[in-house]
Order: structure tokens, then sequence, then C-alpha cells
């Protein structure tokens, strides 16, 4: 139970720390968008994110279904969640209004469904157990599953960018994110 909570949060962490790490690289290198469209599209993004964090926590508080509290997110989420992945990697062929229309909105939905998965993610530990010390494991499994998750994107990304698009960007950016 353990490992298995641990293994969801690395999954978990993949697409946004890849996001974390490597978007503004390929908002400016690859799409060829505006560092200073880029900077603001975020900044924006995390204040909305921020507000919205808190009506997601005051959902799940109240969420009642034959699935759980928890579960119905993550269920429904997963998916819309694995294909925004992929999604804010690819830059549509447009002029640079367009590409960064597209950005903001992936950027931002990704930002939702990452937010409306991992909080009820979070909010799972108490419902698994009472037990200080269990909840203090399972903490610790999904810290140690988020670290690897780091690493391995940090570590792994770029060299998966360059291996599957043979020197080029956008398609290596699409095809390592998917």
């Amino acid at each position: 139970e353990k490992f298995g909570y641990g293994i969801g949060d690395f999954a978990s962490s993949l697409p946004w720390n890849a996001v974390g790490a490597f978007a503004l690289l390929f908002y400016t290198d690859v799409a060829r968008l505006s560092p200073a469209a880029i900077a603001t599209m975020m900044l924006a993004t995390r204040i909305a994110d921020a507000c919205i964090d808190l009506f997601l926590g005051f959902g799940v508080d109240r969420t009642r279904t034959r699935w759980g509290r928890a579960r119905p997110y993550l269920l429904f989420g997963a998916v819309p969640l694995g294909l925004l992945s992929v999604l804010v990697f690819h830059t549509p062929e447009a002029a640079p209004e367009w590409r960064l229309a597209h950005a903001s909105i992936t950027y931002f939905l990704l930002g939702l469904l990452v937010a409306a998965t991992n909080i009820p993610y979070s909010a799972m530990m108490p419902m698994m157990t009472r037990d200080p010390d269990e909840r203090l494991a399972l903490s610790a499994a999904r810290s140690i599953g988020t670290s690897v998750g780091v690493i391995v994107v940090t570590a792994g990304f770029m060299p998966l960018v360059e291996a599957l698009g043979g020197g080029d960007l956008r398609r290596g950016f699409l095809l390592a994110a998917a």
C-alpha cells in the first residue's frame, strides 16, 4: 500500500516536472514565443491556480460518491491530464498570437488538472489510516516517489527529446511528452 501510494505520486509528478523544467525552453526555442509573454502567462496561471486550489479542496471535502471522496477526481482526471501533458509540448503551425493562445490554454488546463488530481490524492492519506506512524510512512513514500520523478525527468527528458526528435526539437518534445 505504501509503495502504491508512492508510485502514484511518482507518476503524477512526471508531467508537471517536465513542464516545470522544460516548458520555458520549449516555448521560447521551439514555439518561438516571446519570453515576456510566456512569463506573464505563467504568472497569471499560477495566481489563478492558487485561487482555484481552494475551491478544489472544498470540493473534495464535500464530494460523496459511490467511489468515495477522492477517487472520482483520479478516475476522471487521469486521461485528460495525460492528454494535456502532451498538448503542452505541441505547437500548432500558426501565427504567434495563436501559438501563445494555445500555450496559455494548455498550460492553464494542465495546471488545473494537476491540482484536480493531486489535491484529492493528498486528501487520501488521512482517509487511508488514522495512525500517525502510518501517515508518516505514507508521506515518506509519497516524497520518495516525487523525488524519483524529479530525478527521472531532470536526467532523462532532454536526452529523450533528442533521441526521439532526431534533431527536430518540435517533434522530440512532443514524442517525449507522449
